[in-house]
């Protein structure tokens, strides 16, 4: 649960990150920097229990990786076009979208309070975007 909550903290730092470097900076520069800033944090704790990844996960991994490239260059292009506070309650899409997956891929069935939480997540995001 502590890392889930250092997560959500760290995700948070981000977003504000990329929203103040915006104002200065291209799309490029700062996926650079979202992409290589982490590289000296998580560094000495992989080498530490570096084990050898086999071959077999290797286009998972590459996938993993586009995908969360392509996932912060949109945030990224969302921030530099319009306002935080528009955007931080998109996020909580991610909630409704792995509810959807983890259904999808692992059979996992949303409770009634999950779905319900979903329906106002979505529900609070449609009303944002009429302003």
């Amino acid at each position: 649960m502590a890392s889930a909550a250092a997560a959500a903290l760290a995700f948070a730092g981000v977003l504000l990150f990329a929203r103040r470097m915006a104002n200065r900076d291209s799309i490029w520069t700062i996926l650079l920097v979202q992409s290589v800033l982490p590289l000296p944090i998580l560094a000495l704790p992989a080498a530490l229990t570096w084990k050898p990844v086999p071959a077999g996960d290797l286009a998972l991994i590459l996938l993993a990786g586009g995908l969360g490239t392509l996932g912060l260059l949109c945030i990224t292009w969302a921030f530099t076009r319009l306002e935080a506070s528009r955007l931080a309650p998109m996020e909580y899409t991610s909630f409704v979208w792995a509810s959807l997956l983890g259904y999808l891929l692992f059979g996992e069935v949303p409770t009634l309070t999950t779905a319900a939480s979903a329906a106002l997540i979505v529900g609070g995001c449609l009303l944002l975007l009429r302003k």
